[in-house]
């Protein structure tokens, strides 16, 4: 039983793992879009083109600035 669970925490750890990098890659998409977008037009984008809210990108957006801060 305990090879049983260590593999699935295994797997749950690596799932988690690569949650995480693809929101952080998301949320460097979602900075560039902004860019590019400019302002007032990114927050209509999000609701009609993602299957989140802008909310959500903006906290994704977050994450992807601190984490490049942290990385340098």
């Amino acid at each position: 039983m305990e090879e049983i669970a260590g593999r699935i925490n295994e797997r749950e750890r690596r799932a988690a793992t690569y949650a995480h990098d693809q929101w952080l890659e998301n949320g460097r998409d979602l900075l560039t879009a902004k860019a590019i977008l400019g302002h007032g037009k990114f927050e209509q984008w999000c609701e009609w083109a993602l299957s989140y809210t802008a909310r959500t990108a903006q906290k994704l957006m977050r994450a992807a600035e601190v984490w490049v801060s942290v990385v340098r």
